[in-house]
């Protein structure tokens, strides 16, 4: 139990330092063209989850690598984490706009507190899982690294009642490192 402590800890101490980090952090951080659709299918695959079902379209998009995967394992660990029996991921492109969902059928956060629940250190009640070991950092640092990216995301009721992440990048269809 008391590894278990300390683990939980040290995520805690590992997400703040990164929080911190991103907020201080004057300059961007380094970009480079990355295939968001092997990305998400890298990190889908390592969760061996049979709730997961995942549709992606071939995506390249300009980020920083590291900074979009803590961003997109934080959301994927909370879908799994609430979810009861459905998290789809779905992944596609128009040419000028990338979209990406993250759904789930699990408790959902009420539509008063979507906004709210990006904030540090936030936790919406009755959604909170007395098991998580969650504090309310996981959306804060998803927050800054999807601007990173220059992403727009928002917090929306699934088609299942639960909750679906959406999140959306511009692409300038003229630049061929953006090109999906």
């Amino acid at each position: 139990e008391m590894d278990a402590a300390l683990d939980v800890l040290s995520d805690l101490m590992e997400d703040v330092l990164t929080l911190s980090r991103l907020r201080l952090n004057q300059q961007a951080a380094p970009r480079a063209a990355l295939q968001l659709d092997q990305l998400l299918i890298t990190i889908t695959e390592a969760c061996h989850d049979p709730r997961l079902h995942v549709c992606v379209a071939p995506c390249t998009l300009y980020a920083n690598r590291a900074l979009l995967e803590r961003a997109l394992n934080n959301f994927l660990d909370n879908a799994r984490k609430y979810a009861r029996e459905h998290i789809a991921i779905e992944l596609k492109s128009n040419g000028h706009q990338i979209e990406l969902s993250i759904s789930d059928d699990g408790p959902g956060i009420p539509e008063k507190d979507q906004e709210r629940a990006k904030q540090a250190f936030v936790q919406v009640k009755g959604r909170r899982l007395p098991t998580s070991g969650g504090v309310g950092l996981g959306l804060a640092i998803a927050d800054l690294a999807l601007k990173d990216s220059e992403a727009l995301w928002s917090i929306e009721a699934s088609k299942w009642g639960g909750t679906t992440i959406l999140i959306r990048w511009q692409v300038d269809p003229a630049t061929p490192a953006l090109m999906s």
